[in-house]
Formats: C-alpha cells, sequence, structure tokens
C-alpha cells in the first residue's frame, strides 16, 4: 500500500479508453486510480457497488487488483465490459478504418453545422436535443479557425433535425441497424440482480459473491 499522499489531486483529462462513450458523469481516472493505490494492495478485492463509467473497475484492474463492479443499469455493464474486454489492437484498428470508409461521409453529414463566429463549416460533436420538442438545443463544434465553440441550435440546424428525425427507426431498420437493448433487472428498491467484472478470477471469490446475493449474475 503506497503513502498517502498529503497534496491536492487535480483530474486529469479522459484516456482513450473512457472516451469510447461518453456516459454520464464520468469520474476522473487518475483520482480512483490515486484512491485504489492508497487504500489496497495487489491482490486485494476492489468492490464498487455502483461503477457506471467503469473508472473503478479499470484502474483498479490496471493495478492487479480483484474487481467486483455491480451496476442496474445495463448501458453501465455494457460500457464497462467493453472498456474491460481484451481486444487484438491490429484486427481492431483494421475493422475500425474499414467502418470509418464506409460510413465516415454519410455520418458526418448528420452532423454538419456552422461556427457562430466565423460561419465556416464543420461538425458537431455534442448535441443538447430536447425529446418533449424534437428540437436541437446547444451544440458544440471544433472550428478550424476558432476551436471549440458552443453555439445555440439555428435554424438550419432543426432544418436537419426535421430530415433525420422524420423517418428515423424506418430508416434504420431498413439498413439493418439498431439499439442495443435489454431490460432493466427486476424489483423494488433492493438491487435484486448483480452484474459485474473481475480480472483475475477465482473460484473462491466466485463462490464469496454468490454467497452475497444468490440472484447475482456476475461475470468474470
Amino acid at each position: 500500500m503506497s503513502v498517502l499522499r498529503q497534496d491536492p489531486l487535480e483530474a486529469k483529462p479522459h484516456t482513450a479508453v473512457y472516451r469510447m462513450h461518453k456516459y454520464f458523469a464520468r469520474r476522473p481516472w487518475n483520482v480512483f486510480s490515486s484512491l485504489v493505490g492508497q487504500y489496497s494492495s495487489e491482490g486485494d478485492i476492489v468492490l464498487d457497488p455502483f461503477f457506471g463509467g467503469g473508472a473503478t473497475i479499470v484502474e483498479a484492474m490496471k493495478l492487479r487488483r480483484k474487481t467486483v463492479g455491480v451496476d442496474v443499469n445495463p448501458i453501465a455493464v455494457y460500457v464497462t465490459s467493453m472498456e474491460c474486454a481484451p481486444a487484438n489492437l491490429a484486427e481492431l484498428n483494421s475493422s475500425f478504418n474499414d467502418l470509418r470508409a464506409r460510413v465516415e461521409n454519410e455520418l458526418q453529414s448528420l452532423y454538419r453545422t456552422r461556427c457562430s463566429k466565423c460561419g465556416a463549416e464543420g461538425v458537431a460533436d455534442w448535441v443538447e436535443w430536447d425529446e418533449k420538442t424534437k428540437r436541437a438545443l446547444l451544440m458544440k463544434l471544433d472550428c478550424l479557425h476558432c476551436g471549440s465553440v458552443e453555439k445555440k441550435a439555428d435554424e438550419r440546424d432543426q432544418m436537419l433535425a426535421e430530415v433525420i428525425e422524420g423517418d428515423f427507426d424506418g430508416e434504420s431498420k431498413g439498413r439493418g441497424c439498431g439499439f442495443l437493448r435489454r431490460k432493466f433487472p427486476g424489483g423494488t428498491r433492493r438491487v435484486r440482480c448483480w452484474q459485474g467484472i473481475s480480472s483475475p478470477s477465482t473460484s473462491s471469490l466466485r463462490e464469496e459473491i454468490y454467497w452475497l446475493s444468490p440472484h447475482c449474475a456476475i461475470r468474470f
């Protein structure tokens, strides 16, 4: 276990593994890495009962802790599972480049907007959407001339949104596309279904977790 640090720890920007999905309220990875390093030792079990975006799980695994994650949100489970999944980087890069070549231009055309400062064309990388009125409210883009710009959605943006929303489900079905769909676990205020991740796995840890909750579904 490391020596307790006395100086304040400043949050660092998210690394690549945390940028694969914009999970809400993602915690600073370096802060959680420091906490795990200070309050546990290699081989210890680290439990995060609400792992969310997976910072605790990923950082604990990097520090060679046995990790258990719990969350009732299927999106959190899926995102964190993908963050922890082993990958062949050569195959991943090859598949990504192939996918990018096929869909990049079309996808970017769905997010085209104009910089509110200089009027240059750009691609929005963040949109605040009002589902009730089906309108875009705010947008953020990286302008080649002005850098990062946040703007109110203008009429041109609204017209594009209307085209996209017009027959979204039908268009997606026609292309064989869809969203990941998983049911939320049943129950009231008590968590009745556990979903988690652990590495390295051990039979004793598996038995201990199942003893804690006979309804759990732990993935190691």
